[in-house]
């Protein structure tokens, strides 16, 4: 019998962990910036949307090749990771021209990438994983802050609501690493739990000492068997 082990999270994830925290850290220091300085102009915010979009979209590729195959049916990573690489260089190249409409671009993407980390957060509920609260009130704050970016006129609060909205997603992508490879753990436990072999019946039974077993005994009252005399 093999003695048990602790299950690991997957190599492809434990790798692109970090490069999910680097984006976290450079999404909530760009939101900072919007606080420290209000004068940043929209093209620079818009410039580094495009990088770190692209940026994104390049570890979702990445992630893609590193699963295991059984762990690429239906996941939509290298989809996904190619989009965001064909926004990022849109964002860039027309830099000039979405700079008018940067509170919607910014809400649009707020909004698609908290419908996605929803799923994430609802998987960690899903799998037992303590806390799996946390990511979702961030998450369900994030697609508000989207929308209101969608919907509202900001006047002289964009600078704000922008800066708040890379903030909140900074820290949403932060949770959605930690409780990734969580996640990974969680289900690496579940599959090994339903792998372990069932006992086989007959070695079962083969493993029993003979004396553990009774002798056969004719019940009471009832005639003993007939001798047979052969002549």
């Amino acid at each position: 019998m093999s003695s048990a082990t602790a299950p690991k999270a997957p190599g492809g994830l434990s790798r692109i962990k970090w490069a999910y925290v680097l984006i976290s850290i450079f999404l909530t220091a760009l939101g900072i910036c919007t606080f420290i300085w209000p004068e940043i102009t929209s093209a620079a915010i818009c410039s580094a949307m495009g990088a770190a979009t692209i940026v994104f979209g390049i570890i979702k590729i990445i992630t893609y090749f590193l699963r295991e195959v059984k762990g690429v049916a239906l996941n939509y990573d290298f989809s996904t990771g190619a989009l965001a690489v064909i926004a990022g260089l849109a964002l860039l190249i027309t830099r000039d021209k979405v700079v008018d409409l940067l509170q919607l671009v910014i809400g649009v993407y707020l909004v698609v990438d908290s419908v996605f980390k929803l799923q994430a957060a609802l998987d960690a509920k899903r799998l037992g994983i303590p806390g799996w609260w946390l990511p979702l009130i961030v998450t369900a704050a994030c697609l508000a802050l989207g929308v209101v970016l969608i919907v509202r006129e900001s006047g002289g609060l964009l600078m704000l609501l922008i800066g708040t909205a890379l903030v909140a997603d900074g820290l949403q992508n932060l949770l959605l690493a930690v409780f990734s490879i969580a996640a990974a753990k969680a289900l690496a436990r579940r599959e090994k739990a339903a792998g372990e072999p069932a006992p086989d019946p007959v070695e079962a039974a083969a493993a029993i000492p003979d004396e553990a077993i009774p002798p056969e005994t004719a019940p009471t009252g009832a005639p003993a068997p007939e001798t047979v005399e052969i002549k």
